[in-house]
């Protein structure tokens, strides 16, 4: 279901704030993002990803920009980088 809120997501600036104010930690590292995905039917590292998710929203949702369904008997990859 695509909304108004979703078509104006800025893929560098997702969700921002600490996932859950009540348990608040003086410092953290959102992974939230672009990253790399491959849903496949082994647990094997793919060789090849399917394309770029949006974290974190699931790879079934409009805003992930997957809009793909995940079975249960499929594995679902992420890749990415990031400088700690």
């Amino acid at each position: 279901m695509k909304t108004a809120w979703s078509e104006t997501l800025d893929p560098n600036a997702i969700l921002p704030e600490y996932p859950r104010p009540q348990m608040r930690r003086n410092s953290y590292f959102s992974l939230n993002g672009e990253w790399d995905y491959a849903i496949t039917k082994t647990r094997k590292e793919p060789g090849e990803y399917d394309g770029k998710i949006l974290v974190p929203y699931p790879p079934e949702s409009e805003a992930s920009g997957v809009k793909r369904v995940v079975g249960a008997r499929d594995y679902l990859h992420y890749r990415g980088t990031f400088t700690l």
